[in-house]
């Protein structure tokens, strides 16, 4: 299987249980809900919620009266945002083809879900991302922070196929503003009961 067969075959194992664990994690986390609130203001809809899982940040958007629909690489995590959230638009499909016309999107967000793209294709899909946004639209990406490739065989009590990259804030930064876009925002912080984790927000807009 390919990056992208792998990706989305571990993800539908784990469906379940990562929905579960997921539901009210924003609830404990003040830092994450701010950044995801700053986007929804600076964003108009129609927005886009790239590698949404189970739709928790899809829906948490929708909360602050942003247009917003996700969607996803996993059809089992498809299935599981329709059914936390039915009143809300979710598809299959992959952040590396998205299916949306060439500047139809007042914001997208991709909340670590730019974690499975290979450092080579990342610049591909910031420029896909570019392609899809209006002009002055806003672009939110978390991610981890760190150093190289990390595998996975183990999450969320499944066995799985994945691929962790974690990158530095300045280097994505630096793809940004190659894609076209212009840095608004750049923050790291450590995530609450989560030791060890560190993430990057970055936001920036796309350039008129």
């Amino acid at each position: 299987m390919n990056d992208l067969d792998r990706t989305r075959a571990s993800y539908d194992t784990v469906a379940a249980s990562y929905s579960a664990l997921a539901d009210g994690d924003l609830v404990r986390q003040p830092v994450e809900r701010a950044m995801l609130t700053l986007f929804a203001e600076l964003a108009s809809g129609p927005a886009l919620d790239a590698g949404c899982g189970p739709g928790h940040v899809t829906a948490y958007l929708h909360q602050q009266g942003l247009e917003v629909s996700g969607v996803d690489l996993s059809p089992g995590m498809v299935a599981q945002a329709r059914s936390n959230h039915p009143g809300l638009r979710f598809d299959v499909g992959s952040m590396t083809a998205l299916d949306h016309p060439d500047g139809s999107l007042g914001g997208l967000i991709a909340y670590l879900s730019i974690i499975h793209i290979p450092d080579a294709e990342l610049p591909a899909v910031l420029g896909g991302f570019h392609q899809v946004l209006t002009a002055g639209a806003p672009l939110l990406l978390a991610f981890q922070v760190g150093d190289g490739p990390k595998p996975i065989a183990e999450a969320w009590g499944h066995e799985v196929d994945l691929t962790l990259y974690r990158r530095r804030p300045e280097t994505v930064a630096a793809m940004l503003t190659g894609a076209g876009f212009r840095m608004v925002l750049n923050a790291v912080f450590d995530v609450e009961e989560r030791p060890g984790m560190v993430v990057a927000f970055l936001i920036a807009r796309k350039l008129g």
